[in-house]
């Protein structure tokens, strides 16, 4: 018993201070959590230098610079916003920091606001703006805003994306500006709008670099009085129910890569010209025009363009489109490849056209350089009243006439035509003074020839024509105006010397025959077997245009996801440390008990 007694007398302060230490350390180890604030943060009132560590902020007033670290706000008034700011503003982001508004905007600066540090801050508002200023600029951090009956960024003017990653989920516009632009020059921006545009600003919107991905129901980016450039990094727009790119004015782009899936037309232009002249630009439309220029025209020097559409692939509805370099492929579903009320020239660049209906239709169509493939499904391969080849080579396919015009004239270049009815058909003239090619019909009723003119088909005597003899290019060809039955009336064609119409011709400089011959070009390899003729060459394939993937908004949903867990990871640490301070205690309590009872006897 005396035995026990002695123990107890030397192991009593030990516990009590085993107990103790253990209770410090734990009180040191557990997490600083700032405590959660519910009242507005007013800076325009009350502009006087304050902080509250305990809550996570600080506001120093010479520099108009509020500091959050891991500061926790949930404000529920519905007359004012939850923190205002005065103009020019800054908002430093330290540690994860929220504010959930309710009921009012989250954050409002009556002037400029500038976002800035390596921290992270979620805004969740209902039905207000999370972010509402003169201008905005975000310069770095991560900022992630929640609007589920708003837009997320609004401004009086401006915003500005320098850098850092900006997602948001918003009802309406993701950003939004009344009066001026939007400008992108880093970062990574994400935007899921539900019910509205991507991005909306009133004059012009720019992105020259960074990661821009855009989901939304109306517009992805819509430009209301101006233009939108894009001349770096990638943009990435699923519009749901309508434009991928609206712009009131002009459309241009230089660089970075363009992805569009969109309801109606990928790109439309109201007042002013489309042009591309480098980038990756690759558009679906699923109801309209792949790119529509309404009253400008559509340029493409560089770059490679990759269009599927419904409709027209390319549409310049009162003006002119121009290819002069690059690689553009068009496949249009239901209607034009090109189409253009004034005139197409092509002049450099690689152009592949599979269309429905007809691949090229302007009043003018021009081709001086480039190689150009057209494959019409249903119609005819170009429709225009003057059609010049210059240079370059054109190869058709076409389930009705290869080339319908008023006026062709052939100059130089080389063409290889197949067509189920003309291969070139001429309201007016055809006039051939140069270059070489392949023109023939498959048809074998007898009704639709090589070529057939209403006027004049004129020849200049060095140039070589001659027919399909079965084996090689050998007939002897004459021009005569023979009456065509099926047509009704007479027509200037090309026949041998019994007078019969010919549905197969070479002209130019002859390819060798046999199968494995060849010109210096390596095009012109012909095959023997009647109207098989001459070998096309292969149709290039327009890109499978690349599918929307919201990375940036699986990542963002990650951060916040992440910074939920660490809020409630905090909460259970607090949990646990109280539990474990109750422990302690006890055994301190006991410890003194036992001492109280044996250790003094």
């Amino acid at each position: 018993m005396n035995m026990k007694k002695m123990d107890l007398k030397k192991t009593g302060p030990f516990i009590i201070a085993a107990a103790l230490t253990l209770t410090l350390l734990l009180g040191l180890m557990a997490p600083a959590g700032a405590a959660q604030v519910v009242d507005q943060l007013d800076f325009v009132a009350d502009p006087a230098t304050r902080s509250s560590d305990d809550e996570g902020w600080s506001w120093v007033q010479d520099t108009k610079t509020l500091t959050l670290n891991n500061f926790d706000m949930a404000y529920s008034c519905s007359t004012q916003p939850a923190i205002l700011l005065p103009a020019d503003s800054i908002l430093q982001l330290t540690g994860n920091s929220k504010v959930n508004s309710t009921n009012n905007k989250g954050i409002n600066a009556s002037g400029s606001l500038t976002i800035q540090g390596n921290g992270t801050l979620g805004i969740e508002t209902h039905n207000y703006f999370g972010i509402h200023a003169g201008n905005v600029t975000i310069s770095n951090g991560t900022v992630t805003i929640t609007s589920t009956n708003s837009s997320g960024i609004s401004t009086s003017n401006s915003v500005t994306i320098n850098d850092g990653t900006v997602s948001i989920d918003s009802k309406y516009h993701g950003i939004n500006t009344d009066s001026d632009s939007v400008a992108i020059s880093g970062g990574m921006v994400t935007i899921n709008s539900s019910n509205s545009c991507g991005i909306y600003a009133k004059d012009s919107v720019t992105i020259s670099n960074g990661t821009v991905s855009i989901t939304s129901y109306y517009e992805g980016i819509y430009a209301d009085d101006d233009s939108i450039t894009i001349s770096g990094g990638a943009v990435t727009i699923h519009s749901t129910d309508d434009q991928g790119i609206y712009a009131e004015n002009s459309v241009t782009i230089s660089g970075g890569t363009v992805t569009i899936i969109a309801d109606d037309e990928g790109i439309y232009a109201e007042d002013g010209p489309v042009t591309i002249s480098g980038g990756t630009v690759s558009i679906t439309s699923a109801d309209e025009c792949g790119i529509y220029a309404e009253d400008g025209s559509v340029t493409i020097s560089g770059g490679m363009v990759t269009i599927t559409s419904d409709e027209e692939g390319i549409y310049a509805h009162y003006d002119s489109v121009e290819i002069s370099g690059g690689t553009v492929s068009i496949t249009s579903t239901d209607n034009y490849g090109i189409d253009a009320s004034d005139s197409v020239t092509i002049s450099g660049g690689t152009v592949s056209i599979t269309a429905e209906y007809e691949g090229i239709c302007a009043d003018e169509v021009t081709i001086s350089g480039s190689t150009v493939t057209i494959i019409s499904l249903d119609d005819r391969g170009i429709h225009a009243d003057d059609f010049t080849i210059s240079g370059g080579m054109l190869s058709i396919t076409a389930t009705e006439e290869g080339i319908m015009a008023d006026k062709v004239t052939i100059s130089s270049g080389t063409l290889f035509i197949t067509a189920s009815k003309e291969g070139i058909y001429a309201e007016n003239s055809v006039t051939i003074s140069g270059g070489s090619g392949l023109i023939k019909t498959l048809d074998s009723t007898g009704y639709f020839w090589a070529v057939a003119c209403d006027d004049t088909l004129d020849v200049d005597n060095s140039i070589p024509v001659k027919g399909w003899d079965g084996t090689g290019y050998t007939v002897p060809v004459f021009v005569d105006s023979i009456y065509n039955d099926y047509h009704g009336e007479y027509y200037n064609t090309f026949v041998s010397e019994e007078g019969t119409p010919l549905t197969n011709i070479w002209f130019g400089d002859l390819p060798s025959s046999g199968s494995g011959g060849g010109s210096s070009t390596g095009q012109a390899t012909v095959v023997e077997g009647g109207n098989s003729g001459k070998t096309q060459p292969a149709t290039p394939q327009p890109e499978a245009p690349q599918q929307v993937t919201n990375n940036s908004n699986t990542n963002t949903n990650q951060t916040v996801d992440s910074n939920s867990q660490n809020s409630d990871t905090g909460g259970g640490n607090r949990t646990l440390l109280w539990a474990l301070i109750v422990f302690a205690v006890l055994i301190i309590a006991v410890g003194f008990y036992l001492y109280s009872k044996y250790g003094k006897k």
